[in-house]
């Protein structure tokens, strides 16, 4: 194993064309030369992480990354864009693959060792943007897609289809500790945000500032919910300190079409951001005031998927391109 393990990492090198780490905060672990697409983390076992691959497969590691194993080879063939713990049963996984025109939400209720595809109506058609659980209610599951969206109370037993009017929506968010106050970003031809009060049931038009381009990415600050944040078109990201009400732009140290893939807050800290740029991984330890380079590392450019540890602070993951799991004890301050 060791010795795979090794020569997995060599051709990495070999094919990057990029030096060895320098330092060991952030360190590679695994899996391997894989594509990584999104991370996940188990909030009841946070030592439990999956890592998303682009035909690789979803892997799993029970020892915080150190080892990892493939449970199930369903998804090997195809392009998982993200993946998610079900909150409530943690063995049950959500997962969105690539795949247009075909059905792309799979769910394995096993910790990954089998998948199924989640089958809601003949008018379903997801988009490949992650689904959304309300944190105070999580039975209550949101479904972006254009056009029609899906939404479930019963943990995605059954499912109702619905609309938030003028606009596609391709990312939920909810408030903390209400699940009826939802947010839903995206793109329509005269608003792209819009927030419900009701549980989705009726929605309204929000978000003075937005600029006209379509919103990839919301996040709502686990415990300042009055505090959002929108990552939009390429490499915009706005911030809310009114629950969405009004937005201004974060100078985050992009340009031109320098491209987003993630954004997240630390649980433990709500000034604490990091966010997956072509640029390689950008932090915030002021709510998004000032930015920095996370620092520099053979894939810094190639993240994608990113996660904070639920407990223990200063413990981020990150997945690469081509390069793998990487993980460091410091926030990311350093590789």
């Amino acid at each position: 194993m060791k010795r795979t393990r090794r020569l997995c990492r060599a051709l990495a090198a070999a094919v990057l064309a990029l030096p060895a780490i320098a330092t060991a905060a952030w360190r590679g672990e695994g899996p391997f030369v894989a594509n990584v697409t999104d991370i996940a983390v188990d909030g009841a076992k946070p030592d439990t992480i999956y890592a998303a691959t682009a035909a690789g497969g979803v892997w799993r590691s029970d020892d915080g990354g150190q080892t990892w194993t493939l449970p199930g080879t369903e998804m090997v063939s195809r392009v998982v864009n993200w993946i998610e713990v079900d909150p409530r049963d943690p063995a049950t996984l959500w997962a969105g693959e690539e795949a247009t025109g075909e059905p792309a939400f799979w769910r394995s209720p096993d910790r990954g060792r089998s998948w199924k595809l989640v089958t809601v109506d003949r008018s379903f058609d997801a988009v490949g943007q992650p689904i959304a659980f309300a944190p105070s209610k999580p039975s209550v599951v949101f479904v972006p897609s254009t056009n029609l969206h899906y939404r479930s109370a019963d943990g995605g037993k059954t499912w109702q289809s619905f609309r938030v009017p003028g606009q596609d929506a391709y990312a939920f968010a909810f408030d903390p500790a209400n699940a009826n106050v939802v947010w839903a970003g995206g793109r329509g031809s005269e608003h792209h945000l819009s927030r419900s009060q009701d549980g989705g049931k009726t929605w309204k038009p929000f978000g003075e500032g937005l600029p006209e381009n379509s919103i990839k990415v919301l996040r709502v600050a686990p415990t300042t919910p009055l505090t959002l944040y929108a990552v939009i078109g390429f490499g915009q990201v706005f911030r809310s300190s009114d629950a969405g009400a009004t937005w201004s732009e974060l100078e985050i140290g992009l340009t031109g079409v320098d491209e987003v893939w993630a954004l997240e807050i630390d649980p433990r800290d709500p000034k604490t951001l990091l966010a997956a740029t072509a640029k390689g991984l950008r932090a915030s330890a002021d709510g998004g005031d000032t930015w920095r380079s996370a620092g520099s590392s053979p894939a810094s450019y190639l993240f994608r998927g990113i996660a904070f540890h639920p407990t223990k602070k200063g413990t981020v993951y990150a997945g690469a391109a081509g390069d793998g799991f990487y993980r460091s004890e410091d926030g990311g301050q350093t590789y």
